[in-house]
């Protein structure tokens, strides 16, 4: 075995004695439905009998959900080897990345859209960008407790300031196993002391970041101008050929159509103008979001004490549907104890954001912080 460390999903955990409990509620849920579709179809109520069956497949689609869950975070597996290479397996998923060359890992629960239960998530920086893996639920909703999962990272962020920098310090005590006994606890303390230092030395001394786009936007938007122009050139030649013999009024009538599609197709280009022209920048002295001109945050180094990226979701209503929102944001806490927060733009055409952006907006803000 090259590893020197290694955990794996506990058999004993709290959360597995209700592993069949929700499933199995489904379960039965569901085939309390069909019973009850089939004592309705006895009756002739039809209508009852497909809404019925299509709740009792609703269900059972969530029990095979919540045991696939169960399944991958029973599979779980983290381990760290001589060589000082993470590996996180899951659910026949394995990947990893070297403890040297990342930044200092560490577990979030962030909420997004895309999730009904956040989970436990391993996040870190490395040079081929931001990486993060999720540790599943049990029976789709019981996470690990926390004791648990802040035991996990900080044996993992021990390991990491040992292996951070490496070549500063003599490998044979940076493969040495941690619980053999062979590597001395003065040894290990200076080792830590020199990575810590050598890291905060050696982090970017700022950090921009603008809204994302996919590769595809802008050519996406110029099909959407070139549509809407040409089908409204062509509407305004046919309007006026047909009208033409009924006089210059008639025909200036006859282009209500094609300025209705030009106004269309504006109010959809738009619509690739939203959340662009944020900028968030950090430096020594600080951090600031602008929307154009327009400052949406600016705090001091001096008076911050955190930075976090999580969501809120919501609904809003608008005619006469409501609609489930889900907004990024980032929250910089300060000394005085309060929180200044400015959204992130997420939401427009052809931008992207994901739990990817989310992990290194954080960390890279940490690093230029120092926090």
């Amino acid at each position: 075995m090259n590893e020197i460390w290694t955990w794996k999903y506990p058999s004993d955990s709290p959360a597995l004695r209700y592993r069949w409990l929700v499933p199995g509620a489904l379960v039965v849920a569901a085939l309390a439905l069909v019973g009850w579709a089939i004592l309705g179809s006895a009756s002739g109520r039809s209508t009852s009998i497909r809404y019925l069956l299509v709740m009792a497949l609703m269900l059972l689609a969530l029990a095979i959900m919540a045991e696939i869950d169960s399944r991958r975070a029973l599979s779980t597996s983290i381990s760290v080897d001589r060589g000082g290479q993470l590996t996180f397996s899951s659910g026949g998923d394995t990947t990893s990345f070297s403890l040297a060359e990342a930044s200092e890992p560490s577990f979030r629960m962030r909420s997004h859209s895309v999730r009904f239960v956040s989970r436990w998530s391993l996040e870190t920086l490395t040079p081929q960008g931001p990486w993060h893996r999720e540790i599943m639920t049990v029976a789709g909703y019981s996470n690990l407790d926390e004791n648990e999962i802040r035991g996990i990272e900080s044996e993992i962020q021990r390991l990491h300031r040992r292996f951070a920098h490496q070549g500063q310090t003599d490998p044979t005590s940076m493969t040495a196993d941690p619980h053999d006994g062979e590597t001395p606890a003065m040894a290990v303390e200076t080792v830590e002391r020199a990575a810590v230092a050598s890291t905060a030395a050696g982090s970017d001394s700022s950090f921009v970041w603008v809204t994302p786009e996919i590769p595809t936007a802008q050519r996406n938007r110029r099909r959407v101008r070139l549509g809407f122009g040409l089908a409204a050139l062509a509407v305004a030649v046919l309007a006026a050929a047909s009208s033409w013999k009924d006089g210059p009024g008639a025909v200036a009538l006859s282009m209500f159509v094609p300025v209705l599609l030009l106004l269309i197709g504006l109010g959809l280009d738009r619509m690739y103008v939203v959340g662009r022209g944020f900028r968030l920048t950090a430096d020594r002295t600080g951090v600031q979001a602008r929307k154009r001109s327009k400052v949406l945050l600016d705090t001091p180094r001096d008076r911050i004490s955190s930075v976090t990226v999580s969501t809120t979701s919501g609904a809003v209503y608008a005619s006469g549907i409501w609609t489930k929102t889900t907004v990024w944001w980032l929250k910089v806490g300060t000394t005085d104890g309060e929180t200044e927060e400015v959204a992130l733009p997420t939401n427009g055409w052809g931008l992207k954001f994901g739990i990817d952006d989310a992990v290194e907006i954080e960390t890279r803000l940490k690093q230029v912080l120092d926090l």
